[in-house]
């Protein structure tokens, strides 16, 4: 990770805003203390205003980490790993595959027993018609996430008007052209 951060951080920013559960649950304190001079930002599911009980989806190292144990200790959230859902959802699968994938990973629960199901990979979001087909209310954090960031960059002065138009770009740590490509072509999509 301190190689990544490092491609970034020789771009000079002032905040930088993690869009992923399993690298802010794993390495956003570590980047906080390393890196004392740039502000982090990261993304972690909000469970407070979803029904309860809750199935709370994530990858299965977001699950391991301690930031979702304190999540899992609240009253009536099921954490449940889907340790196939981000790849498969890089890799562009059919909304039918996703629904089978899910359909295996239900199989045996019951989901009359349940208020609302939570998604805790940004990456579920392309696939959030998929989760809404089970019938219970669906939960993200994305706007809160980006409203609490805006937010935060107006409280330390970190917004200035300007006519510089920002760009989004791409940085792979391996280098990869074929990663790369699937890599932009996923994003442009979204």
């Amino acid at each position: 990770m301190k190689n990544n951060m490092q491609t970034i951080l020789q771009r000079d920013p002032k905040a930088v805003l993690i869009g992923c559960n399993t690298v802010t649950a794993i390495c956003l304190q570590g980047l906080k203390n390393d890196y004392p001079n740039v502000f982090f930002a990261g993304t972690l599911p909000n469970v407070d205003k979803c029904k309860k009980p809750c199935i709370l989806f994530a990858t299965q190292s977001s699950i391991n980490s301690c930031e979702f144990a304190k999540i899992a200790k609240q009253k009536d959230v099921f954490l449940l790993p889907l340790k196939q859902g981000a790849q498969m959802i890089e890799s562009g699968c059919s909304d039918d595959d996703f629904k089978k994938y899910l359909d295996y990973i239900l199989s045996g629960i019951n989901l009359y027993s349940f208020g609302s199901m939570v998604l805790g990979c940004t990456h579920y979001l392309y696939k959030r018609k998929v989760f809404e087909s089970f019938g219970l209310p669906v939960y993200d954090n994305l706007n809160q996430v980006a409203s609490q960031f805006a937010d935060e960059l107006k409280a330390k002065g970190l917004c200035q008007k300007s006519n510089i138009k920002g760009s989004v770009s791409f940085f792979l740590s391996d280098g990869n052209a074929s990663q790369f490509k699937k890599y932009a072509d996923f994003y442009q999509k979204a």
